[in-house]
C-alpha cells in the first residue's frame, strides 16, 4: 500500500515538472512582437524583405530560406514590404511579430502602430 502511494506522488510530481518544463519551453518558442521604432531600412530583393529597425534586422523568404525557414507568398511578401515602407515614409512606428530561426529574425506579421 505504501509502495503504491509513493508511486502515485511520483508520477503527479513527475508530471507537474513536465507541464511546467512544456510551459516554459512553449513560453520560449512562440512568436514575439516587438512594437519598434521606424523602420531605418527595407529592402525586396528578389525572394528576400529585408526590414531594419534600430540595429535589428527582420526578414521574410518567398523560397529558399536559410536553414529551412518558414516561407510566405509572394503577396504576402509584397504586402510585408508595403506596410514598412508606408511606416518608413510617413516616419510611423510598426510592429513586428516574428521568431528566431537560423539566426535570424523571421517575419510571421506586421502593422503601423
Amino acid at each position: 500500500m505504501f509502495k503504491m502511494q509513493l508511486e502515485k506522488n511520483s508520477f503527479k510530481r513527475l508530471v507537474s515538472a513536465l507541464f511546467a518544463t512544456a510551459i516554459g519551453l512553449a513560453a520560449c518558442l512562440a512568436p514575439t512582437t516587438a512594437m519598434a521604432a521606424a523602420p531605418g531600412w527595407v529592402r525586396l530583393t528578389g525572394n528576400q524583405l529585408r526590414i531594419i529597425v534600430g540595429s535589428t534586422e527582420y526578414y521574410a523568404y518567398t523560397a529558399g530560406s536559410p536553414n529551412g525557414c518558414a516561407t510566405v507568398s509572394s503577396d504576402t511578401l509584397k504586402e510585408y514590404q508595403s506596410i514598412a515602407q508606408t511606416a518608413l515614409l510617413a516616419g510611423r512606428n510598426i510592429g513586428i511579430g516574428s521568431y528566431v530561426c537560423g539566426g535570424q529574425n523571421i517575419i510571421t506579421s506586421i502593422e503601423i502602430a
